[in-house]
C-alpha cells in the first residue's frame, strides 16, 4: 500500500516539474480522457462484469489462446466504452454539473 502512495506522489511531482509530462498531459487525447473519466469510471463496471467476461469465456470455448482472447476483448470493448462514456458525459454529466452550478448561485 505504501508503494502505491509513493508512486502516486512521484507521478504528481513529475507532472508538476517535468515540461515533457505537462506537454503530454495537455494533448487533446489525454484531455478528452480526463473529460470523460468520471463516466468511464462509473460505466465500465457494467461492461467488465457482464459483456467482457461472457465474451472472454466464449473465446475460450472457441479454443482461442487466453492472452489473445484478452487482446480481442480490449480491441472490441475499449472503443465502445469510450464512445458510451463520451455520450454519457454529454447527456448526463455535463447537464448535471450545469444544474448544480445554477443552484449554487
Amino acid at each position: 500500500m505504501v508503494g502505491f502512495y509513493a508512486a502516486a506522489i512521484s507521478i504528481i511531482i513529475l507532472a508538476l516539474t517535468s515540461e515533457w509530462t505537462q506537454w503530454v498531459l495537455a494533448t487533446p487525447p489525454i484531455q478528452f480522457l480526463g473529460k470523460i473519466s468520471f463516466s468511464l469510471y462509473i460505466f465500465h463496471e457494467l461492461f467488465t462484469e457482464w459483456c467482457q467476461v461472457d465474451t472472454y469465456y466464449y473465446f475460450l470455448r472457441q479454443d482461442i489462446d487466453p492472452n489473445l482472447a484478452l487482446f480481442y476483448i480490449w480491441l472490441i470493448y475499449t472503443p465502445l466504452l469510450i464512445l458510451i462514456s463520451w455520450i454519457l458525459t454529454i447527456l448526463v454529466d455535463d447537464p448535471s454539473k450545469d444544474f448544480a452550478y445554477d443552484l449554487d448561485i
